[in-house]
Parts: structure tokens; C-alpha cells; sequence
């Protein structure tokens, strides 16, 4: 019987070619749509899930004056190994970017400073090496295979020697290279959010190769993230609970007051971490997945429906013959599978063909694995079933309830209900797709405020060159003034500045407020967070920064300057309270400084942040810096870039010349939301892609069933532009309800979504009218196909039989 089902199916869908091919490309964009969803879905589940005893691992989470954050001082880790047993192992690091040396060349990595454990806890496969001990011993390296290739050509590298620029001002060091990894999975262990995978692991031992030996003592170092491993996952609770008494016992009093600790599990980190950006991400993918779908159901149902009366003879028939209403259910259930199925098949090819540029657009190593996964395949083929019972179920059941004998007199009419229906489905569809463009129209705005807004400081013609050897003493400081000098000979360079971060820069980008800025007057005492930045004189002037009260650093106050000198921005000022800050000193941590200047507020952090208190330290004073800084004139880009090339090569022949405009710097903060215009560009094109599909299927049907009312007004003079208007008015008014519909829901879906921009557009009315007019374009573009069509057709032969 089954097998019948589908011999009709088959033969209905070659009889209406046309109505089975807008079907069939509708559900295979919604299908290929869901395959590459569900497949970047999939693999966000997966991260961190796969370490063996990732259920017992967890992170030990920083919360500081009620912010949770992923960093905690470099003490936490051995002190809660020595007093909680039910910890198995503890494990710290941190890092950042490093210059290796690999025989002749020069390369410029991420790398982190961890715990002999870090292979332990997470059991990342290993090509060559032991994990247990593979970081066990002082100048140890381990690195990915891919690195191995990138430095030495080849992945036998165990035993080789690479050189490491440190950061204590001593040269260079050999590191011995002690373990190959398998190159690793994209996982929050290694991609800290969106930044690109740390590769490179050396031992904690060597720390001071990198940072003071004062470093893994100090409570007020928040820049290691930690982890322990617990013996049972149900301990987590009672470690949670004995955190304050430790912190109580160990923690100096002015941190203690501020910080508290909390475990979070691994596997759950990633879905579920500060700002929760991922879980977004994946909730409107499924959710846009399930609109694609539904709009490519609807499709099915309003062409079916529609197609009714021209099957009512075929149903009359089979219902006097003897056929039930279930076997016509599962007629036409089967019908609408085998489309589903059909659609499936092309839908996996566009899904192939589109998963390169999927891939690259979110930076993950997705894979369609049909033929190797069960699960995969049973679930491409619950897609398919799922799809087809929706499109199918409301046709099946209305087909089913036709009256035989109205059917086979042929008095079956397009009923009111059907109609209204089915209108109202059409209206749906387009309503969905006017939001999406409505959205992608006002992220698109707001995306061109925040690049083209004045931020307080020069962003155009400015060069961040970012491998800057890190020798953190004041020898390495005049070692830079060298390079400084020789830039500043060419007449091309304006101005060069050493700083620890630029305006928008990394380290700004979720504006950190590192530093507690107190001050006291006697009578009473007031504390300020604040983001912090170690600069040069000429700070100033490359990004035309204006100072509002006082001076900025000078080399006429070199004395003055190094002895704790601070200058503040505006926003810490009125933090505190002040009328004016000439003359006040602040304590931070144990130092006391003198402000000698305030600048004027700028955006040194992105535009979803209001501005925040900010702190200069001079550079010779505190001498931590990564970053040179380039004011060029923009006569001839090129050229510049290649003369500070040859200058930096000649000055720095060890160090890779690796730099970045500011412009493009800026746009890095902004990354999250050109994603989410592409995405709603995208969605947007895709729905009114299916909604035309479906619309041009019904005028199609509309032209045909009013086939000789057209004749005859053509015969009585009507013109082509008479039988457009007839036959376009219908979806016209269709896509006006659908436009009023649209326009509140959109607007309530994107001021929302502003909201999380501390600096933001205003919505207007232009913005919903422009889709409006160009959504009704559009349909006027589709129906108007089949209208002229219709309306330039030879009125003889559809007359020749009255």
C-alpha cells in the first residue's frame, strides 16, 4: 500500500512540474539552511565537553566588586590544592603574545605560562611526547603541529630548539621543545572568547623569564585564569562554601573587601560564561532556523490549498471507489515526505557547497559527516519527516474532507475559510521577511554611527606595529626611542608613541577596570575604579588627545614625571567629585601619585560602554609596554608602510614586523555586530527569497484559474496595465497588512536590541519605510511576471471552447 502511495505521489508531483520546483527549492533552502545550523550547534555543545574527566574540571571564576570575571591571582590555585582534599590538582595560566626565533626566522605567537598539570587536567592528544611530563622541565616548550610546520617545516620536531624574546630585558632564551600536540579543537580552554587559540604552553617555573619574581606572590595580580580538578563533581558545592573562610585567612584586607570566588563547571562554561554572546548566538540561529522552515512549509500548504479545486474530481473519484479519509491522508501525507525527501537531497548539496563560507564567517572547524555519524543521518531524516508533516498535515486534512458529489459535479470552490487562510499565511511570510530587512537595515545604521562617530581621539592615518620586543626595563624604553628617532626623520611620520595600549585596543575592549583609585581628604575617603594605560610623552599627539586641566607627560619634567606622576581623564574626576584636579594625590594600591593633568574624555573602549574613569602611568616610570605607534601623513600608504618596514627590520632584525591601522583595530571591537548584520542581511534575503517563491507559485495558479475571465476583458478592450492591476491588487493590499504588522514587532525587537549600546541611533520612520517600499517592489516584480504573462496571451485560446 505504502509503496502505492508513492507511485501516486511520484506521478503528481511530474504532473505539476512547476508548483513541485518552487516547493522543492523553498524546503531545500530552509533544509541546507538547518543542516549548517544544526551542525554549528552541534559543535558549540561539544566544546570542552570532550576531556575525559571534563565533568570534574572547573573554573575558578573572580568576582570583583560583583563583576564575575575569568581572571584571579596568581595564589588562588596552590592555596586551594594545600587545603581542600577534595581537590586532585589545581592549575593556573596566563600569558600573551611572544617573538619566537626558529633558526633564521622570526614569528610573533600567542603562548601561555601554566602549571606542570595543564596536560594533565586536559588530556589534549598528543603527537609526539609524554603528557605527563612533557612541561615537568625549566626552558620546556610544547606546541601545536601546526606551529611545528609553521617554524621548522616538518612536525618531528621533539628536541628542537626555538628562542623566545623575554620580557625581563635579558635577550633571548633557549626553550627545548618537549611535546607536539594534535592541532587543537577550538575550546574555551585555548580560544578565550573570540581570540585565536593559544598554541604554545612553557612551564611556570619560568615565569620571571616573563614577568618580576614578585609576580606569583601578589593578591592584586588579576591576570591568571585557574582551574582545579575535584575528585567527585558533587564536591563542588562544599568547595564553593569554604572559599569566603579561605579567602578570610589569606587575602589582605583592602582586596578582600572586593573580592569574592566562585567555581564554575567546564562543561557548561562556554554556553553560559560572563556575557553569554555564544547562547545568543545559538538561540537566534535556532530560532531563524525554525522561521526559514516554517516559511518554506507555508509555501507547501498555500500552493496545495490553492491547487485543491483542480484535484477535487481526482479525490471524488477515489472517495466513491471506496477509499477512506485515512488512506487520502496518507496519499497526500506521502506527497508532501517525498518532496520533503527530495528537498532533503538538494538541500545536503547546498548545505556542501555553502559550508566553506559558513565555516569562515564563525571561525569553527564544522564538519557534515552524513556517512560516518548514525546520529547525524537519523537526524537529517527526522528533519526531513518533520518537514514534511508540517507542509503536509493542513492540505492532507482539508483535501480529505471534500464532499464527493460536489467534487465530481465540480462545484467545488475555493472556500471562504481556505481563503482566509491561506491569506493569512501570506501574510505571515511576509511579515517575517520585512522584520529581517527592517533589522538589517537598522544594524546597519547603527554599525555606520559607531565607525563614523567622533570618538575624542585620531583613529585616521595611525599604524599600531603590535611585535614590539616586550624587554620590560627602562634600557628597553631607550632601546625604542632609537627606532622613534629614526622614524621621525621621515618626513611622512608626524608623530611615534610607546604605549601598553591604544584607544579601542584589545585591552580596552570590554573596558576592564584594573586599578582602585582612593583619595582622602581627612574628613571622608572615596575609592573609583579605573582602566589604566602606560604611555610616552607623545601619546598625546598621535591620537590629538586634549588635556582639559594641567600638562601630559614631558621630557622638560623627566624628573617630576617618573617619580609617580598620573594624569586622569575627565570621567575620573567627576568620579570623585571634583571641581578640579590640580594639586590632589590618589593612593593606588601601597603608591601615592600626584595628577598633574586631566584629558579630555575619549572612547577608549567600545561604543556598548559609556566612557570610564582612565589613568596614565608614564612609561619610564612603569616600563610594561607592547605597542609602537605611527601618525603618518596619507599622501602615499604604501610607501610609508614599506619605509617603516625597513626601519623597524634594520633596528629589530630578530623581531617580526607585524602591525595593524587604527581603523581597522577599531572595527575589531565591532566584530559581533557586522556578524549580526550579515546574519539578518542574510535571513532577510532568504525569506523574501522563499516568500516570492510562494508568491509566485499563487499568481501563477490566480492567472490560470482566472484564465478566460482575462480573455474576455481583453476581447472588451482591456489593456495589459488593466490586467496587471486586476491580478496584482490582492497581494498588494496582502503586503500593506503585512507592512503594518511588521513595523511595531521590529520596532520593539531593535530598540531592545539598542539598548545595549551605551551610544546608539534614534529610530525613525525611514527606517521601516525603505523595506517597506522596496518589499513592495519586489512582490510587484514577482506577480507582474505572471500578470504580463497572462495579459499578453492570445485571448482565442482560452475562449475556444465557450
Amino acid at each position: 500500500m505504502f509503496k502505492h502511495y508513492l507511485t501516486i505521489a511520484w506521478r503528481n508531483l511530474r504532473k505539476y512540474k512547476g508548483h513541485a520546483l518552487i516547493n522543492v527549492i523553498g524546503l531545500a533552502i530552509g533544509i541546507a539552511c538547518s543542516i549548517l545550523i544544526l551542525a554549528f550547534v552541534r559543535h558549540e555543545w561539544s566544546i570542552n565537553r570532550n576531556f575525559s574527566n571534563a565533568k570534574q574540571i572547573f573554573r575558578v571564576t573572580r568576582i570583583w566588586q560583583q563583576e564575575p570575571n575569568m581572571v584571579t591571582p596568581p595564589t588562588i590555585a596552590p592555596l586551594m590544592l594545600e587545603n581542600y582534599p577534595e581537590i586532585v590538582r589545581a592549575n593556573r595560566f596566563t600569558g600573551g603574545w611572544v617573538i619566537v626565533n626558529a633558526g633564521e626566522n622570526s614569528f610573533r605567537d600567542r603562548m601561555w605560562i601554566t602549571d606542570s598539570t595543564f596536560f594533565v587536567i586536559f588530556d589534549f592528544p598528543f603527537l609526539y611526547g609524554n603528557p605527563q611530563a612533557a612541561l615537568n622541565n625549566p626552558n620546556s616548550v610544547v606546541l601545536t603541529e601546526r606551529l611545528a610546520q609553521k617554524y621548522f617545516g616538518k612536525t618531528e620536531v621533539l628536541g628542537q630548539t626555538i628562542k623566545f624574546q623575554l620580557w625581563d630585558g635579558q635577550g633571548r632564551r633557549d626553550y627545548k621543545i618537549t611535546g607536539v600536540l594534535k592541532n587543537l579543537p577550538y575550546n574555551s580552554v585555548t580560544c578565550l572568547g573570540d581570540d585565536p587559540k593559544t598554541e604554545l604552553f612553557i612551564p611556570m617555573v619560568n615565569a620571571g623569564d616573563f614577568y618580576s619574581k614578585e609576580w606569583l606572590t601578589q593578591w592584586g595580580n588579576f591576570s591568571f585564569i585557574t582551574y582545579v580538578q575535584l575528585k567527585d563533581v558533587s564536591q563542588a558545592k562544599s568547595v564553593q562554601q569554604k572559599l569566603p573562610a579561605l579567602l578570610d585567612k589569606h587575602c589582605p584586607p583592602e582586596i578582600r573587601t572586593n573580592l569574592a570566588l566562585k567555581l564554575d563547571s567546564l562543561a557548561e562554561l562556554h554556553l553560559t560564561d560572563n556575557n553569554k554572546a555564544v547562547l545568543k548566538v545559538i538561540n537566534g540561529l535556532l530560532f531563524l532556523m525554525f522561521l526559514i522552515i516554517m516559511m518554506a512549509s507555508i509555501n507547501f500548504m498555500n500552493l496545495s490549498t490553492a491547487r485543491s479545486v483542480l484535484r477535487a474530481k481526482e479525490i471524488g473519484v477515489r472517495k466513491v471507489l471506496g477509499s477512506v479519509r485515512k488512506q487520502l491522508l496518507w496519499q497526500f501525507m506521502s506527497e508532501a515526505i517525498l518532496l520533503s525527501f527530495v528537498a532533503l537531497l538538494f538541500g545536503m548539496l547546498l548545505a556542501e557547497s555553502c559550508l566553506g563560507e559558513f565555516k569562515a564567517f564563525f571561525g569553527r572547524d564544522l564538519i557534515l559527516d552524513y556517512g560516518k555519524n548514525l546520529y547525524t543521518l537519523l537526524a537529517l531524516i527526522g528533519l526531513a519527516l518533520f518537514v514534511g508533516i508540517v507542509s503536509g498535515s493542513y492540505p492532507a486534512f482539508f483535501l480529505s474532507s471534500l464532499n464527493p458529489v460536489l467534487a465530481l459535479k465540480g462545484g467545488v470552490k475555493s472556500r471562504k475559510a481556505q481563503l482566509y487562510i491561506r491569506r493569512f499565511l501570506v501574510i505571515a511570510q511576509f511579515a517575517l521577511a520585512i522584520v529581517f530587512a527592517i533589522a538589517a537595515h537598522i544594524t546597519s545604521k547603527q554599525l555606520h554611527f559607531i565607525l563614523h562617530r567622533d570618538l575624542g581621539f585620531n583613529k585616521e592615518s595611525v599604524l599600531v606595529i603590535a611585535s614590539v620586543p616586550r624587554e620590560w626595563n627602562l634600557a628597553g624604553v631607550k632601546k625604542l626611542e632609537v627606532i622613534k628617532r629614526e622614524l621621525m626623520a621621515d618626513p611622512e611620520v608626524l608623530a611615534t608613541s610607546i604605549s601598553f595600549e591604544v584607544p579601542g585596543g584589545e585591552g580596552f575592549r570590554e573596558a576592564p577596570l584594573r586599578r582602585t583609585l582612593r583619595w582622602s581628604n581627612g574628613n571622608e575617603e572615596r575609592s573609583v575604579p579605573s582602566a589604566d594605560c602606560r604611555v610616552d610623552e607623545s601619546y598625546i599627539d598621535v591620537f590629538d588627545l586634549q588635556l582639559v586641566e594641567g600638562r601630559f607627560f614631558s621630557q622638560a619634567f623627566f624628573h617630576t614625571d617618573t617619580a609617580n606622576s598620573i594624569v586622569l581623564n575627565q570621567a575620573a574626576v567627576k568620579a570623585f567629585g571634583w571641581e578640579s584636579a590640580e594639586g590632589k594625590t590618589i593612593k593606588i594600591e601601597d603608591y601615592t601619585f600626584k595628577v598633574i593633568g586631566v584629558v579630555k574624555d575619549f572612547h577608549h573602549a567600545s561604543l556598548y560602554n559609556s566612557i570610564k574613569p582612565m589613568t596614565f602611568f608614564y612609561v619610564y616610570a612603569w616600563p610594561y609596554y607592547r605597542l609602537l605607534s605611527v601618525k603618518f601623513r596619507s599622501n602615499n600608504l604604501a610607501e610609508t608602510i614599506s619605509n617603516i618596514e625597513k626601519t623597524w627590520k634594520r633596528i629589530y632584525p630578530e623581531a617580526p614586523f607585524e602591525y595593524s591601522l587604527m581603523t581597522d583595530l577599531i572595527e575589531v571591537n565591532y566584530k559581533d555586530v557586522i556578524r549580526q548584520i550579515k546574519i539578518t542581511g542574510i535571513a532577510s534575503l532568504l525569506a523574501i527569497s522563499i516568500a516570492c517563491l510562494g508568491l509566485l507559485g499563487l499568481a501563477s495558479f490566480t492567472a490560470e484559474r482566472r484564465i478566460k475571465e482575462i480573455g474576455i476583458r481583453k476581447v472588451l478592450g482591456a489593456s495589459v496595465t488593466n490586467i496587471l492591476s486586476l491580478l496584482s491588487q490582492e497581494f498588494v493590499k496582502l503586503l500593506l497588512l503585512a507592512n503594518l504588522i511588521a513595523w511595531p514587532l521590529a520596532y520593539f525587537f531593535m530598540n531592545k536590541w539598542l539598548q545595549d549600546w551605551a551610544y546608539r541611533i534614534k529610530i525613525d520612520a525611514g527606517m521601516f519605510l525603505l523595506p517597506g517600499a522596496l518589499s513592495l517592489v519586489i512582490v510587484l516584480l514577482t506577480v507582474s511576471f505572471q500578470a504580463v504573462k497572462a495579459a499578453l496571451a492570445n485571448p482565442v485560446n482560452s475562449l475556444r471552447y465557450e
